[in-house]
């Protein structure tokens, strides 16, 4: 980055900062992180962090262009994604392990948790689902969007959901295929849908793990007592530079499924400051009472992009957590009304507004555009728009005012015009995949013809000649009326 007067840094200047261990200890953004939650897919530990700080690069460049200086701002990120590997999840019950329970439990748990077949039969069933509920069961419209853009959905989802079908057919084709249906579909069944005892733990194992790391940037764990300045890394402070480091407040940021992971998580650190406040009260302890205001405060801001949780809330209401009210009114004490900011994409399928008042009372709806304007891409674009990284930073160092809300476009036409345009190009991609499939099917059947040299051909032909002829009797029968006049007792 050039300095402020345009130049470069000579070689022989200061080191040009770029992490926060470089700041003094007494900085005002040593006070402040961000905490990420990915989504679904085979992430790797840190990935969603550093594709977060590539995003903060370009937007910290444009504060810095309009005074604003964001000198550094610390990620850290909740990273759930190695719950396949029991060893990895459950440290302390694999140690109690003998060698054949590592190897029988250990197989087990990678089971339950990656299923292919499973995992494409059960987005089978449910592609359907979401065109009816948006069409028919929508109780509560949006007032921004109007009437109009309800059957526009419905449509869309529609066209969405002959997608999944067709998609589904052609990765069962592929091994690349299958390993996408087990590493990043299997994921959103797992979660939505766990069965039996061991998926039930995978579960509340993510759950867990992803509270205990934004705990651990407040410096407490999951019952609010104070982590320790050394000792192992799951269970002591955060180790900023080599030194133990506790943050003054949090800026949440989720992704996809992610936003349902943090919701429920979000909704058990609630009923936690209920149950230590309540017990506080009790016993008269002002240091408990102390650290259950951290947590109150330290969640500064909470902020979905790409967030299906509107999907979620009608079509599997049972995985969410609700934020109850006598949880949800004292955690809320002196917040403001943009604690929770859900940005949204027309141009992304998976995302929407968030209208339910029983689940998302908080949520503050804002849609960004789209710097990739395809439907699939758009489901990603969210780390590498300006607009969302300047608000993160913003919000996170107490800069509110440098950045506004009313940047994100929702006028009338501006939103109809991306409901047309993503309704053509997915009824496209449909058309391309039944072209695909109709092709395979044909260079199929050449196939076996070329194998039985025409014996397939001819069999083909007699089973629909016998098909036909009996179809014909069938309805010949059944319009003669001797069918009726037997049933009826006639002659």
């Amino acid at each position: 980055m050039a300095d402020d007067s345009g130049t470069r840094a000579r070689a022989y200047d200061h080191d040009i900062v770029w992490r926060l261990e470089q700041l003094p200890p007494d900085s005002r953004f040593w006070k402040g992180a961000v905490f990420v939650v990915h989504g679904m897919g085979a992430h790797r530990r840190g990935e969603t962090a550093a594709t977060l700080r590539y995003g903060f690069e370009d937007a910290a460049e444009a504060l810095h262009s309009r005074g604003v200086h964001i000198a550094a701002t610390y990620i850290l990120e909740g990273y759930w994604g190695d719950f396949p590997n029991l060893e990895e999840t459950m440290p302390p019950v694999w140690k109690t392990f003998s060698e054949g329970e590592k190897t029988f439990f250990s197989s087990v748990w990678k089971a339950r948790s990656r299923s292919t077949t499973e995992t494409a039969f059960w987005f089978a069933r449910q592609a359907f689902r979401l065109p009816y509920e948006v069409l028919l069961f929508s109780k509560n419209p949006s007032a921004e969007l109007g009437w109009l853009y309800r059957p526009f959905r419905s449509v869309v989802y529609l066209v969405v959901a002959a997608l999944v079908w067709l998609t589904l057919i052609l990765f069962f084709l592929t091994k690349a295929g299958r390993e996408i249906l087990s590493n990043v579909l299997g994921d959103v069944y797992l979660y939505l849908n766990p069965q039996g005892k061991i998926e039930e733990a995978i579960v509340q194992r993510i759950d867990r793990q992803v509270g205990e790391r934004f705990l651990q940037l407040l410096g407490l764990n999951w019952d609010f007592a104070k982590l320790p300045a050394s000792g192992p890394a799951k269970n002591s402070q955060l180790r900023v530079g080599g030194t133990p480091h506790v943050f003054d407040h949090v800026t949440w940021v989720a992704h996809s499924l992610g936003t349902i992971v943090s919701y429920n998580v979000i909704s058990d650190l609630m009923a936690r400051c209920k149950e230590f406040h309540e017990k506080a009260d009790r016993e008269k302890d002002d240091d408990l009472k102390e650290r259950v205001k951290r947590v109150r405060d330290g969640l500064h801001r909470f902020m979905t992009i790409g967030c299906p949780l509107q999907k979620i809330a009608s079509l599997f209401p049972g995985s969410l957590r609700k934020w109850t009210d006598d949880s949800l009114t004292p955690f809320m004490k002196a917040k403001p009304d943009n604690w929770w900011v859900n940005f949204y994409d027309v141009l992304d399928p998976v995302s929407g507004i968030l209208r339910s008042g029983d689940y998302f009372s908080r949520a503050r709806n804002h849609h960004t555009p789209s710097r990739r304007p395809l439907p699939g891409f758009a489901h990603t674009h969210y780390w590498h728009t300006d607009f969302i990284g300047e608000y993160i930073l913003t919000q996170t160092h107490f800069e509110e005012e440098k950045v506004s809300l009313e940047q994100c476009p929702r006028g009338f036409f501006s939103m109809l015009w991306r409901h047309l345009y993503m309704l053509v190009v997915l009824s496209l991609a449909l058309l391309s995949e039944i072209y695909l499939l109709v092709t395979l099917a044909n260079r199929l059947c050449d196939l076996l013809r070329w194998i039985t040299g025409g014996a397939f051909t001819r069999c083909a032909r007699e089973i629909w000649g016998i098909l036909s002829k009996s179809s014909r009797h069938v309805w010949g029968w059944m319009l003669s009326g001797r069918h009726w006049a037997g049933s009826l007792g006639g002659k």
